[in-house]
């Protein structure tokens, strides 16, 4: 029989919300969680104009609350807009406002590729030209075999159909079982409007360590990201879970030679495993 010891999920979309601003929200879902957080921005600079959460259920029901974050007004809702939310006060949460409002600019960046004349270029060329050269070094493709120009527009289709409303959906999950007696897997989806992987491993539960791990790329814009599927189980297995925090695992996975949504999904499939623990069950 199945035992199923912990499940939860994350959920981002990103939308257009009126003619000059956007609107990115993100919620978490899971046995012991629900929580939300949203961000405004405009869509020339990304500046943010209001952001606010909320947490409507967690281990601790007396931290309970939905508030404005007015600290974020006026910052960076782009790629640099993250270092502000780390400097943000502890809402109590297990940090799970702060990773909420980290996926909401992720769903402003992803959004980025539909929003051509906002950001200034006249042609999808160009700005597939800006990224070859300016973040050669951001993911696998970049650093290792460059795409043609219009590789990346014609997988997401954006020469016969661009977006203009919905910009950007993303869903990730986790389900912590147990099968055997004293053992554990955990299976993590990632599924977004531009990719799809699963990632599996096993671990004892007295021991921590961790017997199996795999990981796969189902749906994915360049071949070499493909190539990453059934690789790094050599530097997972036999290690305890609790000492994979998601620095470590973006080492091993992650970096210009390696995809930064496997790391995504596979440090929450860890953080999962090692909160279940904390939580004494």
């Amino acid at each position: 029989m199945i035992k199923v010891l912990e499940q939860g999920a994350w959920i981002n979309y990103t939308n257009r919300l009126n003619e000059k601003e956007l609107i990115s929200q993100a919620m978490f879902l899971s046995s012991r969680y629900e929580c939300s957080a949203t961000m405004v921005a405009t869509g020339v600079g990304f500046k943010i104009t209001q952001a606010y959460f909320s947490i409507h259920r967690c281990p601790d029901m007396s931290k309970r609350k939905e508030e404005k974050i007015p600290e974020l007004i006026g910052g960076s809702g782009h790629y640099d807009g993250v270092r502000a939310i780390k400097d943000l006060k502890d809402f109590g949460d297990d940090g799970k406002v702060k990773e909420l409002l980290a996926e909401c600019i992720r769903g402003f960046e992803q959004a980025e590729t539909y929003l051509l004349a906002e950001l200034g270029y006249k042609t999808r060329e160009e700005y597939e030209a800006y990224w070859q050269k300016d973040k050669a070094e951001y993911c696998r493709p970049y650093w290792g075999r460059m795409p043609g120009l219009e590789e990346w527009s014609t997988y997401i289709g954006a020469y016969d159909h661009n977006r203009t409303e919905n910009f950007y959906n993303k869903y990730k999950s986790y389900a912590i079982l147990q099968k055997k007696e004293g053992e554990a897997i955990i299976s993590g989806i990632y599924n977004d409007s531009f990719h799809e992987m699963h990632s599996e491993l096993t671990y004892n539960l007295g021991s921590r360590n961790i017997s199996e791990f795999d990981m796969i790329v189902h749906r994915a814009p360049h071949d070499p990201c493909y190539e990453l599927s059934h690789t790094a189980a050599d530097a997972f297995i036999g290690k305890p879970i609790d000492s994979f925090k998601k620095r470590d695992i973006g080492k091993i996975i992650g970096g210009a030679p390696g995809c930064f949504h496997l790391v995504d999904i596979v440090a929450d499939m860890a953080l999962a495993a090692i909160e279940l623990q904390q939580a004494g069950k």
